[in-house]
């Protein structure tokens, strides 16, 4: 969990898209609902699955507005999948991958995180 706040909120046909600033940057986060409590200028802490996140080597040419930079901290490697400890800014959190797929210890890589897969689990 990270702390961010809320700089804007926009609704269209029940859905709600929550633009925020955190420690890894601007955040984009697409929800069906929306505590009544939420408004800019909010502090909330955020969470997302582990699972979710996407990394890559180089700058991502894709439709994504959640992308970061984090370096790589320690592998934890298994037979199929590996377990990746990752660090942006002072923010540390872990992937899982495939363990064919496993990167170097300081390599730095991209983060994509979907907007969907990101949300507000405490209201400060």
């Amino acid at each position: 969990m990270f702390k961010a706040t809320v700089l804007n909120i926009k609704t269209h046909q029940n859905l709600f898209e929550i633009q925020l600033s955190s420690e890894l940057g601007e955040l984009y986060m697409l929800s069906l609902e929306l505590d009544e409590y939420i408004q800019n200028g909010k502090e909330v802490m955020l969470g997302f699955k582990s699972s979710d996140l996407i990394l890559s080597t180089g700058h991502p040419d894709i439709s994504t507005r959640n992308c970061f930079l984090a370096k790589v901290q320690s592998v934890e490697k298994g037979e199929l999948i590996s377990v990746i400890n990752l660090k942006a800014n002072d923010f540390k959190f872990d992937t899982m991958i495939s363990s064919n797929l496993v990167p170097k210890i300081k390599d730095e890589l991209y983060v994509i995180l979907g907007e969907t897969s990101l949300y507000i689990s405490e209201i400060l």
